[in-house]
């Protein structure tokens, strides 16, 4: 494997991981292997330079789903053995405000102060706006 020989020539694996945290796309795992990155704390080192931040994987064995959570233990990414994946996004108080998965389909959301949904958006067309008049 080409990536595999590149990675020898370099002077440490951190050199190598980190330039495969730049170019990598989803679905993450998938490509991961294809770049030989198999060790469950290079794989996490990685991610956590995509995500910019600490992250938590959670693999589940027999289902082959892998899990990325983030600091406040929110899933933020969700990967399946067939390479396809649901990607999440939230707000500072554990609000889901984005939804995409690899299938195209993709959501937005707005809170107010208190929590309540008062925007939602989506791939389909379906908007939702709860004004307070």
């Amino acid at each position: 494997m080409i990536f595999v020989e590149i990675r020898d020539n370099m002077k440490n694996s951190k050199e190598y991981l980190d330039k495969v945290s730049k170019i990598i796309e989803k679905p993450y795992f998938k490509e991961l292997e294809y770049y030989g990155v198999i060790d469950n704390e290079e794989i996490e080192y990685v991610l956590k330079g995509v995500y910019g931040y600490d992250i938590r994987i959670s693999l589940i064995g027999y289902t082959g789903v892998k899990n990325i959570y983030n600091s406040r233990d929110k899933r933020i990414y969700q990967e399946y053995s067939s390479g396809q994946w649901v990607r999440r996004e939230y707000d500072e108080v554990g609000n889901n405000i984005y939804y995409e998965g690899s299938n195209g389909y993709w959501k937005k959301f707005e809170y107010d102060e208190f929590g309540n949904n008062i925007y939602y958006e989506g791939s389909n067309k379906i908007i939702y706006k709860n004004e307070k008049k």
